[in-house]
């Protein structure tokens, strides 16, 4: 599983290097310059706290990769589907927040754009539900879970339904969204900590779903 993934991620990183470089060498320096440049703003630390959620976001999908590949060959396909599907799902939303998914999906298909996020919500409790529910059952897996869904609930309600010039809206609504992302990370950070425990036999078992 680790050699699998290392080359999925090294096959993805080439494709992704090769056509930045193709756009640069087709049309020209200042055109490629749009996916190169750094982010600057009119202030310093300008768009920090979309950084650190993404970055929350991203981290939460990284550690649940890397718990897919301390999954042995022979280990239960509900663990391989949970990893791999947690992966993807916070994966999503770290390039949801960083490139502003959900408001162009629901453009795209004239929805308000919170109903979008609580879709991917939605998916994402029935993946732990029937893929993860023996993992659920752990207090250190179970809080942070809790505590981050909640918060990502209050982020998509102040987001949908809270007037947009309301003071202290818009912190609320990013800052709700960064606790989140933090919560979920410890949720991985977790989920990974079984993982690594069980493979050394230093945790006591997991009951089977």
């Amino acid at each position: 599983m680790k050699k699998l993934l290392l080359v999925v991620f090294i096959v993805a990183l080439s494709i992704y290097s090769g056509v930045l470089l193709a756009l640069e060498f087709f049309n020209s320096q200042a055109y490629v310059r749009n996916y190169f440049t750094d982010i600057i703003g009119p202030v310093k630390f300008y768009a920090i706290n979309t950084s650190i959620s993404v970055f929350f976001l991203w981290g939460t999908g990284l550690l649940f990769f890397v718990a897919l590949s301390f999954l042995g060959a022979n280990s239960d396909y509900k663990d391989k589907l949970l990893f791999l599907s947690q992966g993807l799902v916070f994966g999503y939303l770290g390039m949801d927040d960083r490139f502003c998914l959900h408001e162009a999906i629901g453009n795209k298909i004239h929805l308000s754009d919170h109903y979008v996020l609580l879709f991917v919500g939605g998916v994402e409790v029935g993946l732990l539900l029937l893929l993860g529910w023996k993992y659920l059952q752990k207090p250190r897996v179970l809080v942070p879970l809790v505590g981050g869904s909640i918060l990502f609930g209050l982020m998509t309600i102040v987001d949908g339904f809270f007037p947009l010039e309301m003071v202290l809206r818009l912190s609320m609504e990013d800052l709700l969204k960064t606790w989140a992302g933090f919560c979920f990370l410890i949720f991985s950070y977790e989920m990974l900590s079984i993982i690594i425990s069980r493979r050394n036999g230093t945790i006591e078992s997991i009951p089977e779903s």
